[in-house]
């Protein structure tokens, strides 16, 4: 029914996803430790800098209120978040190549508009995809029935 980051990658190396009109694909949006009892999305990482140098740059007075989001966001931890967001990337191209097949006529054009579904345009880790979205991610997507779901459902307790 709802498949998030890693489920969305999984779900897309797939021949098909069948959704319901109340399933949803989540952005694909790596999270990293910042200490030992926190996990951030590459994606607030990344927005909460963004924002902090603008802050800094439209209102220099206030240089110290926008610099506290920066300086809690290490240069390494950076840096690894740009390389999180990169292989993001990579591991979606993979998905849609297990799908698709790489020498598909529109295969970099489909998974060009992925990634900008589910990686460049997300606003934050909680972005919904919905099933009218995920037919344009590059997959066959399509509407199960109830007897399919009942059978879905059943699984987990089969096994």
């Amino acid at each position: 029914d709802v498949a998030k980051s890693a489920g969305t990658l999984i779900a897309l190396g797939a021949d098909e996803i069948i959704m319901w009109q109340t399933s949803d694909l989540g952005p694909v949006d790596p999270l990293l430790s910042i200490d030992d009892n926190a996990r951030v999305s590459a994606r607030s990482m990344t927005s909460s800098v963004e924002h902090a140098e603008k802050g800094v740059r439209e209102q220099p007075e206030n240089c110290s209120i926008h610099m506290a989001p920066k300086g809690e966001a290490s240069a390494l931890k950076l840096q690894l978040t740009i390389h999180a967001m990169a292989r993001s990337g990579d591991l979606l191209e993979e998905a849609l190549a297990c799908s698709l097949g790489r020498k598909a006529a529109d295969f970099g054009y489909k998974v060009k508009g992925a990634k900008k579904r589910l990686i460049d345009d997300i606003r934050d880790h909680g972005t919904v995809v919905s099933f009218e979205d995920a037919r344009y991610l590059g997959s066959s997507v399509s509407t199960g029935d109830a007897r399919q779901g009942d059978r879905i459902w059943k699984l987990p307790m089969k096994h």
